[in-house]
């Protein structure tokens, strides 16, 4: 079987290819008797961009060496270099940087690594340009069910975790990964994630993220459309009346009125109407 028509067939590098066949048939006259670990390696690779029906050892045994673990790292290398375009090629090469303890040099990690990640993003944004509408919102439908029943929440020893929403419910010792925690921003108009505790809030050097946002007409309009004529079913409304979680309650020395923490920081204290000055 002649190798180099059938490798040539691809966009390649003549040379490589010459280095490559050489150092195959250089590495069966040495495995000849070898005793210790081999791997059998496609001559011809078998990734759909490259020889799928050369795959079968058993139908076509020439496709097949018997390689060392260095000698098989090595060949992929040099297909590398010979196919440098291909993604199957430089997608294998890469995964075996760190292959059997065997490290290759700055200067070849750092060419192979920058070649994978334009070809990863390649990939990516052909397969996402050619997806249809329908397999998109399906795969938005997966990922959508397959989180729903997960939360992740914080340990009492500050540790991130993964549970289902159930385990969360029952074990008091798990908080929300965000409670406790809020965005503000800073005079320059920087934002920070800080702790609703924290003495910068208090003192107003940071504010709420939207305080002195002044919407212009275009945006109004905008989110009055996606509000109107939106409606809520009876379960919904009565899930917003109830409180999320425990709920706080405060007294307002002004009215003596009681309530959630929240509605009575907002309407009484300094802001209640029986507050005089």
């Amino acid at each position: 079987m002649d190798i180099y028509t059938i490798l040539s067939s691809k966009p390649h590098n003549p040379h490589y290819i010459n280095r490559y066949i050489t150092f195959i048939e250089q590495c069966q006259l040495k495995n000849v008797d070898y005793e210790g670990y081999t791997e059998k390696h496609h001559i011809c690779p078998k990734a759909n961009d490259m020889f799928p029906k050369y795959e079968s050892f058993k139908l076509y045994p020439w496709n097949c060496a018997v390689l060392t673990a260095r000698q098989h790292f090595i060949a992929h290398v040099i297909l590398w270099k010979a196919f440098p375009t291909v993604n199957s090629i430089t997608f294998a090469a890469h995964s075996l940087r760190s292959y059997q303890n065997k490290k290759i040099n700055s200067r070849l990690y750092e060419s192979l690594n920058k070649e994978f990640r334009m070809l990863q993003s390649k990939t990516t944004l052909e397969y996402h340009a050619n997806m249809s509408g329908e397999r998109k919102k399906e795969i938005s439908r997966k990922i959508s069910c397959k989180a729903k029943n997960i939360v992740i929440a914080k340990t009492e020893k500050n540790d991130i975790i993964k549970v289902t929403r159930e385990e969360f419910i029952k074990n008091e010792n798990l908080t929300g990964i965000t409670k406790g925690m809020t965005t503000m921003k800073d005079s320059e108009g920087n934002y920070h994630y800080v702790s609703v505790e924290d003495p910068r809030i208090k003192s107003g050097e940071l504010t709420g993220p939207n305080k002195g946002r002044i919407f212009d007409d275009t945006v109004r309009q905008k989110l009055s459309k996606i509000r109107k004529g939106r409606k809520l079913s009876d379960a919904t409304k009565e899930k917003m009346r109830k409180p999320k979680g425990p709920q706080v309650i405060k007294e307002c020395p002004h009215c003596n009125k009681k309530g959630g923490a929240s509605s009575m920081t907002r309407y009484h204290f300094d802001n209640c109407k029986n507050y005089q000055n």
